[in-house]
């Protein structure tokens, strides 16, 4: 785009943009009846030897050549359990990154992945517009960062579902911007990885009403720039969809959940589900055994505190250090971190040898102080799942950022901060936000009195690898289920446009 030609298309309202679904339909009849075979023949992506569990089907296979060989944006999404994860992880590992940038919306979720959050790769300040960006234009031009945009061939979002809709027109109109290319995403390649039936993105009270005057989804498929996608008939999108379910391998347990994904649980879904509900005192029994989630942190912190206190062995109390730039957002787990032999804990990284991996439950065996030096203690973990002793030792997780490298003209991530403690975190209790992409063998669910998001109650459910497994504080109701119906609608309409 020429700088002193800033004005992009004319901004749609919320209610012109809520006739995309009749535009998109009638351009759908109209579609050409080509069909693109560029997936037809290709070779198989060959995992690396780190990844020997992860099993290569044609879905997988598909995702992987179109990620490779594409040129499109696209969206890999599929319900809990389905490999996003793991297939996100071994597509960085194995590929050229020197022109990408791997992105999340949450500092949680930029460490899960070594990348950046999205505001502190583009220099946004919270509550940020559309109409800001020319000044997160002039602070990136300020830091030297012009050559680091200038060389992104494409960016990775993790955890879409969370991205808004203003926040996706941000990053928009930024790379129009400071690249200078009147494209969508400054001619930028998107690849995204989610689950829009999971958590949604967050929109408060006092700025739903402003909100819905501008869009009329708050996801990213809502947002001006990706209306102009539709404009174009999907012609540059490639949306993929993993069905193969990992996590559960009972099939009317994946069909339960499917079905409280989507909203069309039945009277006897429900009463099946609330099989699995249990009394107060076997709870408590539980929940030695099992993890406890619920909706908020205040409550996970108070069962967490109190299970701890019912221990009665020595407290010993282990101090993170930082280093550099480290916000607190992106901590996995506290400054301070409390633990006691027989305590239970979540360990909140993969081991390399597969012993275990984020989010495996154990319970605490042996603690090795070293009064000389703190930072040298061990700490030994019997996993609930194998029983396999394991040994813990501090990590350091890296708060990274990315960079242009002059000399090689690629794009080097560089540390930002770093904080060095216990893997470890308290686990007889977590909310649901916090358990999304984790998988447990028995867990505990409390929705207290309502559940309040779009998707919690279906996360929640997706934890658990079998029915058996599975505990209810009290009966689920249908209003428990929420599902945004605006999205549901837009995902068929997508869905029929590039397959029709």
């Amino acid at each position: 785009m020429d700088s002193n030609n800033e004005e992009t298309k004319p901004a749609k309202s919320g209610r012109e943009q809520s006739n995309i679904g009749i535009e998109i339909w009638r351009k759908t009849q109209e579609k050409r009846e080509e069909k693109d075979t560029s997936l037809i023949e290709h070779k198989p992506f060959a995992p690396s030897d780190k990844d020997a569990k992860f099993e290569i089907n044609a879905e997988i296979e598909r995702a992987m050549h179109a990620l490779k060989n594409s040129n499109k944006h696209i969206f890999i999404t599929g319900s809990a359990g389905t490999g996003k994860s793991t297939l996100l992880r071994r597509y960085i590992e194995t590929n050229d990154m020197s022109h990408t940038a791997v992105l999340a919306p949450t500092g949680v979720a930029a460490i899960n992945v070594n990348g950046e959050t999205i505001h502190h790769f583009f220099g946004l300040k919270p509550g940020c517009t559309p109409d800001d960006m020319e000044d997160a234009v002039q602070r990136a031009k300020r830091r030297g960062k012009m050559k680091l945009f200038k060389a992104l061939d494409a960016i990775i979002i993790d955890e879409i579902s969370m991205v808004r809709a203003d926040m996706f027109d941000c990053i928009d109109m930024f790379l129009r911007k400071i690249r200078k290319i009147d494209e969508v995403l400054g001619g930028v390649r998107l690849i995204a990885f989610g689950d829009l039936y999971q958590l949604p993105p967050v929109v408060t009270n006092q700025e739903k009403s402003l909100f819905e005057d501008y869009y009329n989804s708050p996801y990213f498929f809502g947002s001006r720039t990706f209306y102009e996608l539709y404009q174009n008939e999907l012609r540059d999108f490639e949306y993929i969809e993993l069905t193969k379910v990992y996590r559960q391998r009972d099939s009317k347990l994946i069909d339960l959940l499917n079905a409280v994904r989507e909203g069309k649980a039945t009277d006897d879904d429900i009463e099946l589900l609330n099989q699995r509900v249990v009394s107060a005192r076997e709870i408590d029994e539980l929940n030695d055994e099992s993890i406890y989630l619920t909706t908020t942190n205040a409550k996970a912190d108070e069962r967490n505190a109190q299970k701890l206190q019912e221990i009665d062995t020595e407290s010993f109390m282990f101090n993170a250090e930082t280093e550099g730039d480290f916000p607190n957002q992106f901590k996995p787990t506290t400054d301070v971190l409390e633990i006691k032999i027989g305590a239970q804990v979540m360990i909140i990284m993969n081991d390399i040898n597969g012993k275990y991996t984020n989010g495996t439950l154990g319970q605490i065996y042996e603690i090795s102080y070293n009064k000389g030096n703190p930072m040298k203690s061990k700490v030994k973990v019997r996993l609930k799942d194998t029983g396999r002793l394991v040994t813990i030792t501090r990590n350091t997780f890296d708060a990274v950022y990315n960079s242009f490298d002059i000399k090689n003209g690629v794009i080097i991530r560089k540390t930002l901060g770093s904080f060095t403690q216990f893997p470890l975190r308290l686990a007889w209790a977590v909310t649901i936000h916090k358990a999304q992409g984790k998988t447990f063998s028995s867990l505990i669910i409390d929705l207290e009195r309502r559940a309040f998001a779009e998707g919690q109650t279906y996360v929640a459910l997706s934890r658990a690898t079998t029915f058996d497994g599975l505990y209810l504080t009290r009966p689920i109701r249908k209003s428990d289920i929420i599902v945004d119906q605006n999205m549901v609608k837009t995902l068929d309409v997508i869905n029929m446009m590039l397959h029709a």
